[in-house]
């Protein structure tokens, strides 16, 4: 089994909230996180993060959706 790490929630990105958009992208609404349960910050495998540059850890996920 591989460690957990505390990890940045990589839906609402640590703020513990997301913004609900309409059709045309334009913010609505906004909502507690579900996937982090409004932390911010969620356990996940040391395989599936990496170290940002401000020493915390984020999702790989993150990093692909950066580089885009």
């Amino acid at each position: 089994m591989s460690e957990l790490v505390k990890t940045i929630c990589p839906r609402c990105k640590g703020n513990g909230f997301i913004r609900i958009q309409d059709l045309l992208g334009e913010d609505i609404d906004q909502m507690d996180c579900p996937q982090c349960d409004s932390m911010g910050e969620l356990f996940l495998p040391i395989e599936l993060t990496f170290i940002n540059e401000e020493g915390g850890r984020e999702s790989v996920i993150n990093k692909e959706n950066n580089n885009e």
